[in-house]
C-alpha cells in the first residue's frame, strides 16, 4: 500500500516539474539525500532509479521552459568540470575497472546535477526551498535516531536507511554533522517561533543521534561543529551554552559501554579497526606514488590483487579518509582540483560575508555562508575517518555558495571594485 501511495505521489510531481524545472531540482535532491523509497518495504519501488528519472525530467523541462539558457560560468563550475574530466581519465586507467566504471557513472551524474542546481538557483526563494529540503532530508533521520536512542536507553547503535550513502553508523553520523549547520540556518531565518523551536528540537535530537552512532569520528566531528557553530552564530554566548548543555546531556545519557568505546580514541594503537585504517592509508600513499597524475581509479584499495602488491595478505577495503581516498583514486591532479573546490567554497563564503556587511537585506546570505563554513569543518574532521569524498550533499553546499555569490554580484558591486573604477575614471578625466 505504501509503495502504491509513494508511486502516485511521485507521478503527481511530473506535470509540476514540466511547469517549473526547479521543482525537479527539489524532488531530485529529496530523493537523493533522504532516499525515502528505501523506507518502503516490498514492491519494486526500491529498485527504480527515481533520482535519475527526476533528473531527466528536470533537464527536459529546463530545455523547453522559458528559464534563461545563457550559462554564467564561475570558478566553482569550471572546477567541477575539471574534476569530471579527471575522474573520467582515472577511470579509463583504473586498476579496478569494474568498480571504477560503476562508481564513475554515479559520481558523474551527481556532478552534472550539481551544475544544473547552480544554474537554476537564481534567487533567494529557490535557494531557501532547497535548503529546507536538504535540512529536512537528513534532519528526519536525526529526529528518528534521537527518539529511538531515548527508547533504547542509548544502548542501540544508530544506522541510516539501507543501501544509501548514509547507511552505516559512521556515514549517518557524518551526514548529520554536515546537515546540523543547515538546520541551524533554517532555524535562524524562520519568522515563526514554533518553527524555530521545532528545528531546535530536531537539532537536539540529531546531537543524540550522532552520539548514538557509536562512531568515534562522529564524536570528534561533533565537538568541532559545536565549537564553530558557536563562533559563527549571531548570539555566541547563547549558542555556546545550548551546544554545551545538549552535548553534555547526550553524553551523560549514554551507557558505560559507549564511554568505553570512545576511550579507545586515546589508545588507537590497541584497536584493530583504527590500525586497519592506518595501514590502508599507507597503501593509498604507495598507490599515489606509483600513479601520481591520475591515481589508480575508483575503488583501487578495494581490489585484493592491487592491495597485495603493497601489503600482501592485508584485507582490501575503502581508504576511510577523504583526502587520501581522492589522492589514491585520482592522483595529485584530482586531489588538487578537489581541494580547490573546497577552498573556492570557503572563499565564496568569505566573499559573501564581506559583501553582506552593513547590508541588512543580505544578512541572510551572511548567515548562510557562516553555517556552510561550519559544515565544511564538520565534513573535513569526520571525513578524515570516512569515505565521503564524492557525496553530492557536500558538492551541493559548494554549489549553493556559488549561486548565492552570483545573486549578490547581480545587484551589489563590491566596494573594492567601485574604488578601482572611480580611480580609473579620475585618472582618465581630462586635466583642466
Amino acid at each position: 500500500m505504501r509503495a502504491i501511495v509513494f508511486s502516485l505521489f511521485m507521478l503527481g510531481f511530473i506535470p509540476a516539474m514540466f511547469l517549473h524545472p526547479y521543482i525537479g531540482v527539489l524532488l531530485y535532491s529529496w530523493i537523493s539525500f533522504m532516499s525515502p523509497h528505501k523506507l518502503i518495504y516490498g514492491g519494486m519501488i526500491q529498485a527504480l532509479p527515481l533520482a535519475l528519472i527526476a533528473a531527466v525530467v528536470t533537464l527536459l523541462s529546463w530545455f523547453f521552459s522559458k528559464e534563461p539558457k545563457r550559462l554564467q560560468f564561475n570558478a566553482t563550475i569550471w572546477l567541477i568540470l575539471a574534476f569530471a574530466a579527471v575522474i573520467t581519465i582515472s577511470t579509463g586507467l583504473a586498476l579496478n575497472p569494474q568498480k571504477a566504471t560503476a562508481e564513475w557513472s554515479r559520481v558523474i551524474k551527481e556532478l552534472l546535477f550539481v551544475l544544473v542546481t547552480i544554474f537554476l538557483t537564481t534567487n533567494r526563494v529557490r535557494g531557501h526551498a532547497l535548503l529546507w529540503v536538504m535540512a529536512a532530508s537528513i534532519g528526519f533521520y536525526g529526529l528518528v535516531g534521537g527518539i529511538g536512542s531515548i527508547f533504547h536507553g542509548g544502548g542501540a547503535r544508530f544506522f541510516g536507511p539501507p543501501d544509501t550513502a548514509i547507511y552505516n553508523n559512521n556515514d549517518i553520523g557524518a551526514g548529520l554533522l554536515v546537515a546540523l549547520p543547515l538546520m541551524n540556518y533554517i532555524r535562524m531565518e524562520s519568522a515563526l517561533k514554533w518553527i524555530r523551536l521545532g528545528w531546535l528540537g530536531v537539532m537536539a535530537s540529531s546531537f543524540l543521534a550522532i552520539v548514538s552512532t557509536y562512531s568515534r569520528g562522529a564524536l570528534l566531528g561533533l565537538v568541532a561543529v559545536g565549537i564553530f557553530l558557536s563562533l559563527k552564530s549571531r548570539h555566541k554566548m547563547a549558542t555556546t551554552s545550548i551546544v554545551l548543555i545538549t552535548l553534555v546531556a547526550a553524553l551523560t545519557f549514554m551507557p558505560a559501554k559507549y564511554m568505553e568505546r570512545m576511550s579507545t580514541i586515546a589508545t588507537y594503537q590497541l584497536d584493530n579497526s583504527a590500525m586497519s585504517r592506518i595501514q590502508i592509508w599507507g597503501v593509498a600513499l604507495h598507490i599515489a606514488q606509483d600513479h601520481p597524475l591520475f591515481g589508480g581509479g575508483f575503488g583501487v584499495t578495494e581490489s585484493k590483487s592491487v592491495v597485495d602488491q603493497y601489503k600482501p595478505g592485508f584485507a582490501a577495503h575503502a581508504v576511510h579518509n577523504i583526502f587520501l581516498g581522492v589522492l589514491a583514486e585520482n592522483g595529485f591532479i584530482g586531489l588538487g582540483i578537489w581541494l580547490s573546490l573546497l577552498l573556492v567554497g570557503w572563499r565564496n563564503a568569505r566573499w559573501i560575508q564581506r559583501s553582506s556587511r552593513n547590508r541588512p537585506e543580505w544578512q541572510w546570505a551572511s548567515d548562510f555562508a557562516g553555517m556552510c563554513q561550519v559544515s565544511f569543518v564538520g565534513y573535513c574532521v569526520v571525513g578524515s575517518f570516512g569515505n565521503y569524498e564524492y557525496w553530492d550533499y557536500y558538492f551541493t553546499i559548494i554549489g549553493l555558495l556559488a549561486a548565492t555569490r552570483t545573486m549578490i554580484e547581480r545587484v551589489v558591486v563590491p566596494l573594492p571594485f567601485r574604488a578601482t573604477v572611480a580611480a580609473a575614471a579620475l585618472h582618465a578625466a581630462p586635466q583642466t
